[in-house]
């Protein structure tokens, strides 16, 4: 075969690979840490042919730094490592997994942006290892996040385990993170990003919504932080 023929269909392959289904789904996967299950949202793909996923960071305990990925709904799983922990100031954490030739995964667009009132879809695994796709609008949007960063508020009917997983626009673009979900077990005081105080009204919105984190934060922490593919394991883990 001519050397410009194989290139040509080596990168058909590739570019099939990555986007042959616009299902956003196939965005998100299951994270076994532990003992602990999570979901998280690829973002992106490296130069080197890793990809990078966001994960709820209070999904994982304190010492995580090697993770297993379920991708395609679990019928696939690569070890990854944490390379990114937000803490108390972002609820990201940020993950780098190997890509393996076997896999069709779909990196999505970045939505512009959505308002109050639009419809979405939040798209993650419970606790249970069953993939969610849960209808709902934007119920709360916060000029000002509240501490862990969250800024949008969603009538979806996210579960345990959800977190980490996406929120997709009408156009099945990527516009969030999920983080929490509605009616917490218990109450306490919310503070803004600066330390102020929540408004009541403000909490009251809060409490009643699954609570999101904007994904033009997430996209900037790509900015600003130097990803490094390192040295992956090759070897397949399971979940």
């Amino acid at each position: 075969m001519l050397p410009h023929i194989a290139s040509l269909l080596s990168l058909i392959a590739f570019s099939f690979c990555q986007s042959a289904s616009a299902d956003p789904a196939k965005a998100v996967v299951r994270i076994k840490a532990g003992d602990s299950y999570a979901s998280g949202t690829i973002l992106k793909r490296t130069i080197k042919g890793s990809v990078i996923l966001a994960v709820a960071d209070h999904m994982f305990a304190s010492d995580v730094k090697e993770v297993c990925i379920g991708f395609n709904q679990s019928s696939i799983s690569m070890p990854g490592r944490v390379i990114y922990r937000g803490g108390s100031k972002i609820d990201i954490a940020l993950v780098i997994a190997r890509f393996a030739d076997d896999l069709t995964i779909h990196i999505p667009s970045i939505s512009e942006g959505v308002r109050l009132g639009q419809s979405i879809r939040a798209v993650g695994f419970t606790d249970r290892s069953q993939l969610m796709n849960e209808t709902g609008t934007v119920s709360l949007m916060l000029e000002k996040s509240i501490q862990g960063g969250y800024s949008i508020g969603t009538s979806a009917d996210v579960q345990k385990g959800m977190s980490g997983g996406g929120i997709f626009d009408a156009d099945e673009n990527l516009a969030g993170i999920i983080s929490t979900h509605a009616d917490p077990l218990w109450e306490s005081d919310i503070y803004f990003s600066d330390n102020g105080k929540v408004p009541e009204e403000i909490t009251r919105q809060v409490s009643s919504s699954s609570m999101a984190i904007n994904i033009k934060d997430v996209i900037g922490l790509l900015k600003s932080y130097q990803l490094l593919d390192g040295r992956l394991p090759r070897e397949r883990c399971s979940l």
